[in-house]
């Protein structure tokens, strides 16, 4: 399985911190192999950094229930502020 996603917050300053330093991140690629699931920042130049995170597909539950607790802190912030 293979996937990109854009970001759509073109205000967001998002970068990538490989080892040739700094990239500007409008992106990640998501590819699932065997046991690992891999995140790799797409640049704004639509291309891919040197840079990886890989993460047992095992431990992706985990993972993806800390990443919805974030986005969830998020819109309730995000909702105290228009309030």
């Amino acid at each position: 399985m293979s996937m990109v996603v854009n970001y759509t917050d073109d205000k967001a300053d998002c970068c990538a911190v490989g080892r040739n330093g700094v990239s500007k991140c409008r992106g990640i690629s998501v590819f699932a192999w065997q046991s690992v699931l891999s995140l790799v920042p797409v640049n704004t130049r639509k291309g891919y950094t040197n840079c990886e995170i890989q993460i047992p597909l095992v431990d992706l539950p985990e993972v993806i229930r800390v990443m919805q607790a974030a986005a969830n802190e998020y819109q309730q912030l995000s909702c105290q502020e228009k309030a």
